[in-house]
């Protein structure tokens, strides 16, 4: 292989310990290519861009005056629902992995309050608790789902020894 490098995951696949691979008993070298880190930093840099655009679309939408307000034909409340739960579920694939869902999600309840809070001063609209508390519920729901996704997505096996076991079940 031209880009890699290979290494021996014995260590990983202790079956004392409770740990990724811990039913694997194989202790073969597995190639690792080293290129992969590269992909995952593309992904996380453009999930990072998307999570910006996001939270700047959020500000334009919520503060626009009443007259050009941009509406889906969905409930309002399902609106805020939805845009918070998408920016949430993107600022937490983009950001999970160096902030704590808790700073993701809260920052996201933060911002929703303080759009709120700035409808006074745009024309023709008005805050509302409850545009708030389905704001803040979306932005929980979907960086909930992305968390349990990643825990999920963990708790797997990720030797070669375990991979193939797994298949032939």
């Amino acid at each position: 292989m031209r880009h890699g490098f290979t290494g021996s995951i014995g260590f990983l696949c202790n079956p004392h310990h409770r740990t990724v691979g811990a039913s694997c008993w194989l202790k073969r070298p597995v190639a690792v290519d080293k290129r992969q880190p590269m992909r995952a930093s593309l992904v996380n840099t453009s999930l990072r861009i998307l999570t910006w655009c996001c939270v700047i679309l959020l500000a334009i939408l919520s503060l626009l005056p009443a007259e050009e307000m941009v509406r889906t034909g969905l409930p309002g409340r399902l609106e805020h629902f939805v845009a918070y739960a998408g920016s949430a579920a993107i600022a937490m694939a983009g950001y999970g992995a160096s902030r704590s869902s808790v700073q993701i999600i809260g920052g996201f309840w933060v911002y929703a309050g303080l759009l709120e809070y700035l409808q006074h001063f745009s024309p023709g609209r008005h805050p509302a608790i409850e545009d708030f508390a389905a704001s803040a519920l979306g932005a929980l729901c979907g960086g909930l789902v992305i968390a349990l996704l990643w825990r999920r997505l963990s708790a797997q096996p990720r030797c070669e020894g375990c991979l193939l076991r797994r298949g032939n079940q």
